[in-house]
Formats: structure tokens, sequence, C-alpha cells
């Protein structure tokens, strides 16, 4: 019976190129500016208290509509220049009022608290405010 197993010195090497996928989001990453205990501040979503009032700019990806009709609800991922993002949830009572703002890939300014019902979680942005940021904003925050 012949040996079918691969000789090790014979056996082809496959090396692998790394490679980074810049849009890939980081979430929970994204830079919003609050009002903090010394004043204005920015920070990753991440590391702001929850509860805490955000405001930020970014461009709307993954947008998902949930709920009855009645009761629509949206949640969507909001990505900064350099692919930080933040999942944000609109409620029924705002998506009424802004859904008009919510299309893929347009740049908008949002204002919202910061929910985190896991507490070591990045958490999400509950939506208050949305409106279609200027195109001549360089920066991804804006002041709240």
């Amino acid at each position: 019976m012949q040996d079918r197993t691969i000789d090790q010195a014979s056996a082809p090497t496959v090396c692998a190129t790394p490679t980074y996928n810049q849009t890939a989001p980081l979430p929970g990453r994204l830079l919003v500016e609050y009002i903090g205990d010394l004043g204005p501040a920015t920070r990753r979503l991440e590391m702001v208290p929850a509860a805490t009032l955000v405001a930020v700019s970014g461009t709307v990806n993954s947008l998902h509509l949930t709920g009855r009709e009645d009761e629509p609800r949206a949640v969507f991922t909001v990505t900064g220049s350099t692919a930080e993002s933040a999942q944000c949830v609109m409620g029924t009572e705002r998506y009424l009022d802004l859904w008009d703002h919510l299309v893929e890939g347009t740049r908008v300014r949002i204002s919202g608290r910061v929910r985190r019902p896991v507490a070591k979680e990045a958490g999400y942005i509950e939506i208050l405010t949305i409106d279609q940021a200027p195109t001549s904003v360089a920066t991804q925050a804006v002041s709240a």
C-alpha cells in the first residue's frame, strides 16, 4: 500500500498577504461632541457616559426599517470619514418627522442621547434630530 501523506519538505507553502478593508466600520468608535463636566469635549462614542446628549456628522449606512406599518422605526449606522461608526436608532415618534433624511449614502448631522443597555459595550445613539450635513464640513463632529 502506498503512503499518501504529504512530505513536509515537498508541501507547498501559501503565504497570505494581510489586507485592510478601508470600509469596514469600527463600531462604537465614532468621534462625537458633547458637553462634559469641563465644557465641550470630543471623544469616541464608547467612552461617553450613557444618557449624554451628543452630536456628530457622518454617512448613513446599513439602513433597516423595523416595526409595524403604524409604528415604524429605523436602525442604521453612521460612518465617519475614517471608517469608525456608531449604531443609531430612531423611534416611531421621530421617524414620522425625520424619515426623509434617511437615505443610504447621504451625509447627515445628527444629535441624540447615548444609550448603553450593556454597561461594557459601546452602546448606540437614540436619535433626537437629523439634518442633511453641509457638503463643506471637513470634520466629522459638529458642535451640539
